[in-house]
């Protein structure tokens, strides 16, 4: 029996740079409450434009993984996406129901 091949699927550069940050975050290089580094120096190390780098910082901060403060800062909020769901499905319930669950 034959294996079917699996599809190559391309990957767009923004989504690269999610996995690449969300990797640096879930690992501890940058704990949670920690200020990253600036857009400008996140540019430099992943190498790729303004444009690509503020495509996934938007997905991170919409995914709830970090916080930007403007004149300030972006800061980590999670370790992982799944954290910040499960964080604010928590906030939004009563502690009888989250004890009871």
């Amino acid at each position: 029996m034959e294996e079917t091949p699996k599809k190559i699927i391309s990957r767009t550069l923004s989504s690269q740079v999610v996995e690449a940050l969300e990797t640096a975050i879930s690992s501890g290089r940058w704990e949670i409450g920690q200020k990253i580094p600036s857009e400008q120096e996140l540019i430099e190390l992943y190498g790729v434009s303004r444009n690509t780098l503020r495509e996934a910082m938007q997905y991170l901060v919409n995914a709830g993984v970090v916080d930007v403060r403007p004149g300030d800062g972006t800061y980590v909020r999670s370790r992982t996406a799944f954290d910040a769901t499960l964080q604010k499905r928590l906030a939004k319930e009563e502690l009888s129901t989250i004890m009871e669950t």
